[in-house]
């Protein structure tokens, strides 16, 4: 039985000012936020919303999450390109693209760009997302109503 294949975006940002400049984040959420080194990792489901799947600390292990978060999640790596996107920090897309190939050597490819002007007006700069093919992207049980 062949399963679905959806399309997954995951991204995090190293400066939460943007976000609530953006009106994402509430001012004191970004101040501690920032102070504590936080980097939310946010995701997107199949109705289009974003949230922020979990919080962790220090860049490189954000990093790290969302190479584990790819790897866990991907389907059929060596046919279809996963894509990073970065707006303005092309060293820490470099280190997130060497994160995904050490974890998915299978990989078709790892393609790095720039972000779209939407994107980085409302995350800013040092915004680092991930897309890929991969299994069901629904969140079960973060929008029980």
């Amino acid at each position: 039985m062949k399963k679905d294949i959806f399309f997954h975006q995951c991204g995090t940002v190293d400066d939460l000012k943007y976000l609530k400049n953006a009106g994402r984040v509430k001012a004191p959420t970004t101040f501690f936020g920032n102070l504590f080194l936080i980097k939310p990792i946010l995701v997107s489901d199949t109705l289009g919303r974003n949230v922020a799947l979990t919080k962790i600390k220090t860049r490189q292990k954000s990093i790290e999450f969302m190479a584990d978060y790819v790897k866990e999640h991907i389907r059929e790596p060596e046919k279809y390109y996963i894509s990073v996107i970065h707006a303005d920090c092309i060293d820490d897309a470099i280190k997130f693209k060497e994160e995904i190939l050490k974890r998915v050597p299978n990989a078709k490819d790892v393609l790095i760009s720039d972000c779209g002007w939407i994107i980085g007006t409302n995350a800013g700069p040092t915004t680092l997302n991930v897309y890929f093919h991969g299994d069901d992207r629904r969140l079960i049980d973060y929008y029980k109503q």
